[in-house]
């Protein structure tokens, strides 16, 4: 179940950014049946989380919300970051490539897949841009059309991504 309404007190944090959610300000919810477990969110941050589930509280939704393209447009760009398998720059150089084993440096580009891990569930995984199709058994070409549709980088990054992957 999914709702759109003003946050009553101000105390409830996002579950997205984790940033509170101030009194009066709309939000999205998210609830199952019960209504035991919920999760309130930024509405930005939950069209990114749950984007059929926001257009479905959208329409069930009496009132107006107040700069919904813009909203629309940051969920689209922050849900890219639940979209696999997609590339981005390193924000650090603690993860190592699956497929290598090497370092991936800070700020360089990798591809982060989706993985079963063993005890944990599905968790990211890290290659370099170079590793990715042997390692995912993808054609480069492939490989590199999905990435460019997931990542939204900017056009000298996607250059960067062509030239890394070829």
């Amino acid at each position: 179940m999914h709702v759109i309404e003003e946050a009553k007190s101000g105390r409830a944090a996002c579950r997205g950014c984790k940033e509170k959610i101030g009194k009066g300000e709309l939000r999205f919810g998210n609830f199952d049946e019960t209504w035991e477990n919920f999760q309130w969110y930024h509405l930005a941050c939950g069209a990114a989380f749950n984007p059929a589930g926001f257009k479905d509280a959208l329409e069930e939704f009496d009132g107006e919300v107040p700069n919904l393209d813009e909203i629309m447009a940051h969920a689209k760009v922050a849900g890219r970051k639940n979209t696999y398998p997609r590339a981005e720059p390193a924000p650090s150089g603690r993860a190592a490539c699956l497929q290598c084993e090497e370092k991936i440096d800070k700020g360089a580009l990798r591809v982060v897949i989706e993985r079963e891990v063993e005890g944990y569930g599905k968790r990211p995984g890290y290659l370099h841009p170079g590793c990715a199709p042997e390692f995912t058994e993808t054609a480069a070409a492939d490989l590199l059309a999905t990435l460019l549709e997931n990542s939204g980088l900017d056009d000298a990054t996607n250059g960067e991504l062509r030239a890394a992957m070829t």
